[in-house]
């Protein structure tokens, strides 16, 4: 499989694994280019070290039903 998209002036030419083509499509893409975007405006989000601490986070959230 093979991504093919215009890029400076020529065409960008990308062999693609198959079981990741999902993460090539244009609505992916596009949300990829907002993400840069933001960080190059200087917004921030908060990075996990792994899933255990996304989730001991997520925890100590109050519902708002809890509030």
């Amino acid at each position: 499989m093979v991504l093919v998209e215009a890029a400076d002036g020529g065409v960008m030419i990308r062999h693609i694994d198959p079981a990741q083509a999902g993460f090539w499509t244009a609505e992916w893409l596009e949300g990829e280019r907002e993400i840069d975007e933001e960080i190059a405006r200087g917004s921030t989000a908060t990075v996990y070290a792994g899933t255990e601490d996304f989730l001991a986070h997520l925890e100590s959230v109050p519902l708002a039903d809890d509030a």
